[in-house]
């Protein structure tokens, strides 16, 4: 309407960005994004955590399947936050 992109493609976009970023570094961040907390769960349903959220937002963007180590090539990793910003709300 406004030629504005869809906020939720666009968060969906910029997750996937900022994954691919974590994924290639070697720092405490990745540590943290590949490691698991130990200790005793809160009660209630699960909180819903970053990297399924990242994983949820994947499989919509492709049917292929298509997983966040793949983010180690630089341009097929481009063309899925691409694909990603197309989503139109979905």
């Amino acid at each position: 309407m406004f030629n504005k992109p869809i906020i939720s493609s666009y968060l969906k976009s910029k997750r996937l960005e900022w994954a691919g970023h974590i994924w290639r570094s070697d720092g405490i961040a990745k540590d943290i994004f590949i490691g698991r907390l130990n200790g005793k769960r809160p009660r209630g349903r699960p909180r819903q955590r970053w990297e399924d959220r990242v994983k949820t937002d994947l499989t919509e963007v492709s049917e292929e399947l298509i997983r966040i180590e793949d983010s180690e090539d630089r341009d097929r990793w481009k063309d899925v936050v691409e694909a990603a910003k197309v989503l139109n709300g979905l």
